[in-house]
């Protein structure tokens, strides 16, 4: 992670340098992404512990970031990841000895709630990862669709049927 941190300082703006880059550039941010993506899928369990907690995290950021980019292909590359570790902490949320009813209070955000006194002593993956959860949340609802451009897009495959019904 050091090396690429030289290469793309903590706080650049991965987006706008996508935008802004040459082919060269755009591919770079391309190879980061699935860089960092198959190497977090497939040593996660294996760099997540105490010594390398920040690395980890930092790689997580850079993920948040790349995340954030205005390509379709880059989205998916990093969506897949994030499927991966998100599916990893629910599985291990639901393993824990809580019962049904205390299923959802331990998928809650945090807090004093009863899940918090009900998994106290207990270490979770997911609390590592409060952070990166919480800007990853903040990118998937940005990524989302809105109703605004599904109507619009409705309204064009309509027009478009209604066209055509009307050649014949």
């Amino acid at each position: 992670m050091t090396a690429i941190n030289r290469m793309v300082p903590p706080n650049t703006n991965i987006n706008q340098a996508y935008a802004h880059s040459n082919d060269a550039g755009q591919e770079f941010i391309l190879s980061l992404a699935l860089f960092l993506g198959n190497f977090l899928q497939s040593h996660l369990r294996t760099v997540e512990n105490e010594r390398t907690q920040d690395v980890l995290l930092n790689a997580h950021l850079y993920m948040v970031k790349i995340s954030q980019v205005d390509e379709r292909e880059i989205f998916k590359i990093c969506l897949e990841y994030w499927l991966k570790l998100v599916a990893e902490l629910y599985d291990e949320i639901q393993s824990l000895p809580i019962g049904d009813s205390g299923l959802l209070m331990g998928l809650s955000l945090g807090g004093t709630n009863g899940a918090h006194n009900m998994l106290n002593g207990v270490s979770l993956r997911k609390n590592i990862y409060s952070d990166v959860l919480s800007n990853l949340r903040l990118v998937v609802i940005e990524k989302m669709v809105k109703p605004e451009e599904v109507w619009d897009i409705l309204r064009r495959v309509t027009a478009h049927l209604a066209h055509d019904v009307y050649r014949f």
